[in-house]
């Protein structure tokens, strides 16, 4: 029996004693099994993945890579495998659900009431309301975004203003994560390319708090390239951002979800190649601010 170490364990040795998971030279036998391992090392340690400057090759097999509030940096990842209307990369956790049909706040208010709500200082909360703000644009609907400046009990003291009213027609829900809960993934420095010919989708990165893409080119996906899905100050500054597809049949370079304190000093490039249409706007809420508010309304 060989006493040799494995690829994997050799990884996670290097990383117990690195500032970061080494994410290439996979398993020529599983590379997606290796990487999947790496990822779960990641997430252990709450270290970041680094290709360094690498090209990497993962089939995926008919799965989506599964990378919950990591940062992947620095090199090129090449990926294949997927059926039509598969997605590649999936960063979508899901904070806990702090109430349903909740009335605790009329518009204006920054004192709001939430009882059981287990937030602290810091935390983030979102509010999705059931209220269409623009008859004519059925995805345009009411809801709010806001940090937790103060926790009084039941009360929370919030960074803004309510910009709409829950007294009259409840929110249908109020979800909310504590600055230790929050989603951190990152792409910096990345080039993600799909090599296959189906109609696949990106990345996908939901309840981000921060900046998420840095430096990033996505190409050849021919859905939808990247989506934001209610995240707060994410995808901002692209210095420089590009995303493209070659070959046809994108729909869209990037398409926005949900809730959003979203600001965007720089698109280079985006929607270049055959996309047909840059931003995507879908079931908006009017706290989008900055860059996307003219493509909101």
């Amino acid at each position: 029996m060989s006493i040799l170490p494995t690829v994997s364990s050799m990884a996670a040795t290097i990383a117990r004693h690195s500032a970061h998971i080494p994410f290439f030279d996979l398993a020529a036998s599983d590379p997606l099994g290796d990487a999947q391992q790496r990822i779960a090392e990641a997430l252990r340690l709450r270290k970041p993945l680094d290709l360094g400057g690498k090209t990497v090759q993962i089939p995926l097999a008919g799965q989506s890579l599964l990378v919950p509030g990591l940062t992947i940096r620095n090199g090129r990842l090449e990926l294949d495998g997927l059926r039509a209307g598969q997605l590649a990369i999936d960063s979508r956790p899901q904070p806990r659900t702090l109430a349903t049909d909740w009335s605790g706040g009329k518009r204006g208010d920054v004192r709001i009431h939430l009882p059981g709500h287990g937030l602290s200082r810091g935390s983030i909360i979102w509010i999705y309301g059931r209220e269409n703000w623009a008859k004519d644009r059925y995805y345009l609907m009411s809801g709010d975004v806001s940090n937790v400046l103060e926790v009084d009990g039941d009360y929370l003291i919030l960074g803004r203003p309510l910009r709409f009213g829950y007294d009259q027609t409840p929110a249908e829900k109020v979800v909310g994560a504590r600055p230790e809960e929050f989603s951190r993934f990152r792409l910096e420095n990345m080039h993600i390319r799909y090599t296959g010919p189906e109609n696949v989708y990106g990345v996908w990165h939901r309840y981000t708090v921060g900046q998420a893409i840095d430096n990033v080119l996505i190409e050849n996906f021919r859905s939808t390239l990247l989506y934001t899905e209610d995240s707060v100050g994410a995808d901002s500054n692209y210095q420089p951002m590009a995303l493209s597809a070659d070959g046809g049949g994108t729909n869209y370079g990037h398409a926005l979800i949900g809730l959003y304190l979203w600001q965007s000093s720089n698109y280079n490039g985006l929607g270049a190649g055959t996309c047909s249409a840059t931003v995507e706007i879908i079931r908006a809420r009017r706290a989008i601010s900055g860059g996307a508010t003219t493509a909101a309304t």
